[in-house]
């Protein structure tokens, strides 16, 4: 069953940890560039001090071997909030295209490989989809596409679209040893032929947005903001934040 775009869950017998002067630092447990400026541009609060886990040097990676993006995005909350004893958010974001029956799901950042570029995940997921298009054989130690019929793809003068396809993202915010927060949301749109646009990251030349009329590297970041994946999953951290005076300046 999919999760509605706005799932959330609040344990609400938590408290965050607070700065002198009223201020929260928040740790963001990524240390994709690309993935911290979204969040900054989201969590842009008055007495709310952001950080990543380029400020952290020599810390052992989290073991992302969960069967969930929310799996995943709790195991590295937990796993950076204990050794940083700081409050932790962390993601696990990724595509499911329905061609490839969720492919590359949350493999989606190796889905080319360990430490594979977006450049090489774009073109194996285009590869696997110009096979699945044309009954050809599945890449191997991957699974076989989609053969249940499909509709046929809207026609947008500009892009060819070859699938449907959703972002999800699962979040989670660890404090005093506890999960406070898991939330998740979607955004959905269809997988297009050729890259279009340079403002993003990871998948985001490819994926379409039909609100929009673009793809996701085409929008800027204050549309892209409104309505993509991360923000539906940070919107619920965000109002939480908001809604604790104790940790906003005086």
């Amino acid at each position: 069953l999919r999760t509605p775009p706005s799932a959330f869950r609040l344990l609400p017998t938590a408290s965050l940890e607070r700065l002198p002067g009223f201020v929260v630092k928040l740790l963001i447990a990524t240390s994709n560039r690309g993935k911290y400026r979204e969040f900054a541009e989201l969590l842009a609060l008055t007495g709310v001090e952001l950080c990543s886990l380029a400020e952290f040097s020599g810390l052992p990676p989290a073991v992302e071997d969960g069967g969930s993006f929310a799996e995943n995005a709790r195991r590295k909350a937990e796993h950076y909030h204990r050794l940083t004893s700081l409050p932790a958010v962390a993601d696990d974001s990724g595509l499911e295209v329905d061609a490839l029956s969720g492919e590359p799901g949350i493999r989606s950042a190796r889905y080319a490989g360990p430490n594979a570029s977006d450049r090489k995940n774009i073109e194996k997921l285009l590869l696997r989809l110009e096979r699945a298009e044309g009954g050809g054989p599945g890449t191997a130690g991957s699974r076989q596409p989609d053969r249940r019929p499909t509709e046929p793809m809207p026609e947008i003068s500009g892009y060819k679209l070859l699938s449907r396809a959703r972002f999800v993202c699962a979040l989670s915010l660890f404090v005093g040893g506890r999960e406070l927060i898991s939330s998740q949301g979607l955004c959905e749109g269809f997988i297009t032929s050729q890259a279009k646009g340079d403002n993003g990251f990871g998948y985001d030349p490819v994926f379409f947005v039909p609100s929009a009329q673009q793809t996701m590297a085409e929008l800027d970041s204050a549309l892209k903001n409104q309505i993509s994946h991360r923000s539906l999953a940070v919107r619920p951290l965000r109002r939480f934040l908001l809604q604790n005076p104790e940790i906003r300046s005086s």
